[in-house]
């Protein structure tokens, strides 16, 4: 957890939403309020400020995950991602990742703007020890990280300049609370090809993705790009590309097998990036 990112007094407790600030120890966080709260600081780095007992992706599927973004697979999603942030005329505030996972574009957020203060928010601990460490293992010196939940962000108003919501749930009125006027929500989901070609070795017919139903309707949308490229994936790593996808869940042992057995995977990466604004006459849609 950054100091630079507690001296602007905009992560909050959340119990009584009063400003967070370093213990005096520097083990933990305690808030400003009339009953002090604390919350200690893990030993990779990451808070957490979830007062729910809910738990995000277990340590086996962020393993998976993270095993598999070491390859570096959505490069190209990744660049597109840090080339459409430069274009935008950013207010002040941070950059929040609203269900960041291990941090493989919070990270690489944070290297190309070094000059603001990046968040990562996801409510698994595991993902967040991973992205912690990574963070630490780059060097990256601007980036924080916390478990909470996308629809109680344990942010003041208004703070953040660009928000990425990435492959994760798009919580618009908790999102435009957050958002400065002027700011931006990055919106990526997969396209109607994504995985086009795991699709096509787990199963007999293919349908295209549906497009995604909680897309924003309270802000302003200022341009759309759809980013595609055919990746090869190479044996252990299908089998992790597989386990971070919802297919895992819905298709037998037999066809999965048979997926695990090849050496190399031809796939589309398909991607959808929207990004909108959040202007003065913006009302977020609840």
């Amino acid at each position: 957890m950054t100091q630079a990112l507690l001296e602007k007094k905009i992560l909050l407790c959340p119990v009584c939403r009063a400003p967070l600030s370093l213990s005096e120890d520097g083990r933990g966080l305690r808030c400003e309020g009339k009953r002090i709260h604390t919350f200690d600081l893990s030993k990779s780095g990451y808070v957490n400020l979830s007062l729910k007992y809910r738990e995000g992706d277990t340590l086996d599927a962020c393993r998976s995950r993270h095993a598999f973004f070491e390859t570096d697979p959505y490069s190209i999603l990744r660049q597109n991602l840090s080339a459409a942030i430069s274009d935008l005329e950013l207010p002040e505030g941070i950059i929040l990742d609203a269900g960041c996972g291990e941090g493989y574009y919070t990270n690489d957020l944070a290297g190309a703007f070094t000059d603001r203060q990046v968040l990562g928010a996801d409510l698994s601990k595991f993902a967040l020890d991973i992205a912690s460490k990574e963070a630490k293992k780059t060097a990256v010196a601007n980036v924080s990280y916390a478990v909470c939940n996308l629809t109680e962000l344990p942010l003041l108003d208004e703070s953040c300049a660009c928000l990425c919501n990435i492959f994760a749930p798009c919580c618009e009125s908790e999102f435009a609370r957050v958002l400065a006027d002027g700011g931006y929500l990055v919106f990526v989901y997969a396209g109607p090809e994504h995985l086009w070609g795991l699709k096509q070795a787990l199963y007999d017919e293919v349908y295209v993705n549906e497009k995604r139903q909680d897309e924003p309707k309270g802000l302003k949308e200022i341009s759309h790009k759809r980013v595609r490229e055919t990746i090869t994936v190479r044996s252990p790593h299908i089998k992790e590309l597989f386990a971070m996808t919802p297919y895992y869940f819905h298709t037998s042992p037999d066809r999965a097998e048979k997926l695990y057995l090849l050496d190399e995977l031809d796939t589309v990466v398909d991607f959808e990036i929207k990004i909108f604004r959040k202007e003065s006459s913006c009302r977020p849609s609840l």
